[in-house]
């Protein structure tokens, strides 16, 4: 029983920390806004259409991303999210031109939300009733730290 509630707190910490890299790439622009339209040559209006196309991709993914949870493996979702939002991240850093950087956001928002919100909210359901409290407690103290 003992074993099971260590697995259980570290596999939340994986989610965590997982969940607080990937939603901080992902929501890189809106802290760094002046910084990304000087040194990637976008306008105002260029990065307001670029959050527009995160925001409008992720209010469309939303809904089928509790479908897809519940019909794939929980480890490869959070693997693969994690892996592919990383490499959106490399090629985010190369100053790529406008049209590149919609269609990174459109696969952040696929990553984020599809692939990776819904399975962190599953997490939840891991835990017993008595410890449901903590656990979720502790995942967002974590992903919050990160």
């Amino acid at each position: 029983m003992q074993h099971n509630s260590y697995r259980r707190w570290i596999t939340l910490a994986i989610i965590s920390f997982s969940g607080g890299v990937s939603f901080d790439l992902a929501y890189l622009r809106y802290i760094y806004q002046i910084p990304m339209a000087k040194f990637m040559g976008f306008s105002n209006t260029e990065i307001g259409l670029i959050m527009s196309t995160f925001g409008i991709a992720a209010i469309i993914l939303y809904a089928p991303s509790g479908v897809i949870a519940d019909k794939f493996s929980h480890r490869k979702m959070i693997t693969s999210a994690m892996i592919i939002t990383g490499l959106l991240g490399l090629l985010m850093a190369t100053y790529p031109p406008l049209w590149v950087m919609l269609c990174i956001q459109v696969a952040f928002a696929i990553t984020t939300i599809l692939m990776l919100w819904s399975v962190s909210i599953k997490a939840r359901c891991w835990a017993i009733i008595v410890s449901k409290g903590k656990l979720w407690a502790g995942w967002k103290g974590c992903a919050a730290s990160v």
